[in-house]
C-alpha cells in the first residue's frame, strides 16, 4: 500500500532525507559541516547529430533568471530537440521525460521497495570528453561486469556507463532537483537489462531496458574518494574528443552510505529521450570539493584548436511529471536518530 511520504525538506551542506517520528513528514538534518569523510555508445547515432544543450532551466527550479532566460539556447537547446529531428519526436511530446523535479510533499512510501543493491568488484574503462558530457564507459570485453539489482528493479541490469552533469556556477548543474532546488552536479550510473536484451544499445529502445541511477553532488571538504579517480584525469581530457584509460574503478564506492532512494518511471535525458528509463535517486549526495568543480569547469566542447564554449551546464532541465509518481522507501513515520554521520 502507498501512503504520502513526506512534506518537508531541508538543504544544507549535509542534506539527508531520511525517516522519522513525525507523522507524513521527514525528520531532516542540515549541519554545519559535511558529514562524510571520506549512454561508449553514448547514444551513439544521436549523439553524432545532437547540438550542445548547455543552457535553458526551465520548470520548476531556482536557478538563475538570466539562465530561465536563455533557456532555448539555439536551436540545438534541449527545447528544440523534438522539433529539428522527428527521431527524437519523444523528446518534446513524451510524457514520461526525465528529468523531473522531486517534491518530498508528494513522495509516495512503497513498502515493497528493496534497499539497492551494485557489485563491489572492480571494472577498467575510458574516461571521455564527449563534448556533451563527461563519460566514463566501461571495457565492452570485462570479464565480471557490475550487476545493478533489486531496490525497484524486477530484472538484473549490467553496468554500462557514468555521465556527469554539471554546472558553470554553483547554483545549477544537477538534472534533478528537489523542491526546486539544482545542485552544483549530478552523476549518473546507467545499466541495461541485460536479462532481456544483449546489450545497452538494444535495451535503450525496450521497455524496462535501462536503469539509471542518479547522485546528487553537494560542494564539501573532502570529496568522495571514488570521484577523485575521475578529477584527478581532467587535465587529459580537457577537449572535446580527448580520452583516457582508467585501468581500476569501482562503481559501488560512489555511492553514499545510505539504503533510501526515490524512483520513478522516465526517459534517457538526451536524444532520443526514450521512456524506458527506471530512475532511482538516492537521498544523500555525495561531496565535491570547489577545486573538483574548478577543474571540471575548465574543460571544452570543441578540440584544442576551437575549444568552443565551456563544457558545464550540459544538464537538460526539470519535466513535467505528468502523474507519474515518485516512490521512496523512506517511511517517515519510523522514528531514528540522525547525527551529521547519518542514520542511526
Amino acid at each position: 500500500m502507498l501512503r504520502n511520504a513526506g512534506k518537508r525538506f531541508c538543504y544544507g551542506e549535509n542534506l539527508v532525507l531520511a525517516p522519522g517520528n513525525h507523522l507524513n513528514t521527514p525528520r531532516l538534518e542540515c549541519s554545519e559541516k559535511v558529514a562524510q569523510k571520506t549512454y561508449e555508445e553514448e547514444f551513439a547515432s544521436e549523439r553524432n547529430n545532437q547540438s550542445k544543450f548547455n543552457e535553458e532551466p526551465s520548470g520548476v527550479d531556482t536557478r538563475p533568471k538570466e539562465k530561465r532566460e536563455r533557456m532555448e539556447g539555439g536551436m540545438g537547446g534541449p527545447g528544440f530537440w523534438g522539433l529539428i529531428n522527428p527521431d527524437w519526436w519523444l523528446c518534446h511530446k513524451g510524457r514520461r521525460q526525465s528529468p523531473v523535479n522531486l517534491e518530498p510533499a508528494r513522495l509516495l512510501f512503497d513498502p515493497n521497495l528493496k534497499p539497492l543493491h551494485l557489485d563491489k568488484h572492480k571494472v577498467a574503462g575510458v574516461l571521455a570528453n564527449t563534448g556533451h558530457s563527461v563519460v566514463f564507459a566501461v571495457d565492452n570485453d570485462t570479464r565480471h561486469p557490475v550487476n545493478i539489482s533489486n531496490g525497484p528493479l524486477s530484472y538484473r541490469y549490467q553496468f554500462h556507463e557514468i555521465h556527469l552533469h554539471f554546472g558553470l556556477d554553483d547554483r545549477t548543474g544537477s538534472e534533478h532537483t528537489v523542491d526546486g532546488h539544482a545542485f552544483p552536479a549530478e552523476l549518473q550510473i546507467f545499466g541495461f537489462n541485460s536479462q532481456l536484451y544483449s546489450n545497452f544499445s538494444d535495451a535503450l529502445h525496450r521497455a524496462q531496458g535501462i536503469v539509471a541511477i542518479s547522485l546528487l553532488l553537494q560542494v564539501g571538504d573532502l570529496s568522495n574518494p571514488e570521484l577523485r579517480i575521475f578529477t584527478e584525469q581532467l587535465d587529459k581530457i580537457r577537449y572535446g574528443g580527448q580520452a583516457m584509460e582508467i585501468k581500476r574503478f569501482v562503481v559501488r564506492e560512489l555511492l553514499p552510505d545510505t539504503k533510501y532512494y526515490m524512483t520513478y518511471d522516465g526517459s534517457t535525458t538526451m536524444p532520443a529521450c526514450h521512456e524506458t528509463t527506471t530512475w532511482i535517486i538516492l537521498n544523500k549526495p555525495i561531496y565535491i570539493t570547489k577545486q573538483q568543480l574548478l577543474a571540471l569547469r575548465l574543460l571544452m566542447q570543441g578540440d584544442k584548436d576551437h575549444p568552443n564554449a565551456p563544457l558545464g551546464n550540459n544538464f537538460r532541465p526539470p519535466q513535467p511529471l505528468h502523474h507519474r509518481p515518485v516512490r521512496t522507501n523512506i517511511d517517515f513515520n519510523v522514528q531514528v536518530t540522525i547525527t551529521t554521520d547519518g542514520l542511526v
